[in-house]
């Protein structure tokens, strides 16, 4: 009688484990926007995944017109630095930063100086979770 009380137990606490995760995941959060991503990403001219990287990085509690300024935001800086985790960082409050490494290095090199230091954690996220949102579409966009 013991051993079920103790697996039963078990069994609710590992239920109501996963499903307080479950409600405080911020991937879910953030596919749970994915209509908001889908049309922030035909206004703004970035894809769907990258979108809902953005989203992450404000941990899906980003409102929409704000999503669409930086998403904006980021594509204007896309076109001046080249690199999408750049942009992102430029964007990020990293843009002294980011011109400065631009002017010493082209473009790759460049990206990749600025992503080794701590300040580059933002464009490493970033790109991670556009990966991730990527593989989690699939061919859905």
């Amino acid at each position: 009688m013991t051993r079920r009380r103790g697996l039963a137990l078990f069994a609710v606490g590992f239920c109501a484990l996963f499903f307080w995760l479950r409600a405080t995941s911020t991937f879910a959060r953030v596919e749970a926007r994915r209509a908001d991503a889908v049309a922030v990403a035909k206004a703004s001219g970035l894809d769907v995944a990258e979108v809902l990287a953005l989203l992450d990085l404000g941990e899906g509690r980003t409102p929409t017109p704000e999503l669409e300024r930086v998403a904006r935001r980021v594509v204007a800086a896309r076109r001046s630095h080249g690199d999408l985790g750049l942009a992102v960082a430029a964007v990020f409050g990293h843009d002294a930063l980011v011109q400065q490494i631009l002017v010493e290095e082209s473009e790759r090199p460049a990206a990749e100086r600025f992503r080794a230091l701590p300040e580059g954690l933002v464009a490493t996220r970033f790109l991670t979770m556009v990966g991730r949102y990527r593989e989690a579409l699939g061919s859905d966009e």
